[in-house]
């Protein structure tokens, strides 16, 4: 399963990494430049793409509606510093698969990415 983060926090990506290449057949590419993101995509193919969505900010839902619109889109989880219900409904809402404070939450990810690792093995 290949994974794809990205975060202007290069703590935060080291610290989701540390916690999803437990397994053998995860693999985590990282990336600091939101701008890349659509080349990255294309060049990794990710399985699950992990977003801060402090840095799309207010492009964040056209994001999530584009990367929604192929086929063949990543699993797609928001992270945020900025719990507000209505923004995490507008993200889900938009194709988001999960919406996740990185305060309170941040510990769920692995195990929402071994869930979805495991119905793609069966």
């Amino acid at each position: 399963m290949r994974i794809l983060i990205v975060d202007r926090s290069a703590l935060i990506c080291e610290r989701l990494a540390t916690m999803l290449c437990s397994r053998n057949d995860v693999e985590v590419v990282a990336i600091y430049d939101v701008g890349m993101i659509y080349e990255s995509i294309n060049k990794f193919s990710p399985d699950v793409l992990i977003i801060d969505t402090d840095m799309v900010g207010a492009g964040g839902m056209g994001l999530v509606r584009n990367l929604k619109q192929h086929n063949a889109s990543p699993i797609l989880i928001m992270l945020t510093n900025h719990s507000i219900s209505q923004y995490r409904r507008r993200y889900l809402d938009a194709g988001a698969d999960f919406h996740f404070d990185k305060a309170y939450e941040f510990n769920k990810i692995p195990d929402v990415v071994n869930c979805m690792r495991l119905q793609r093995a069966g």
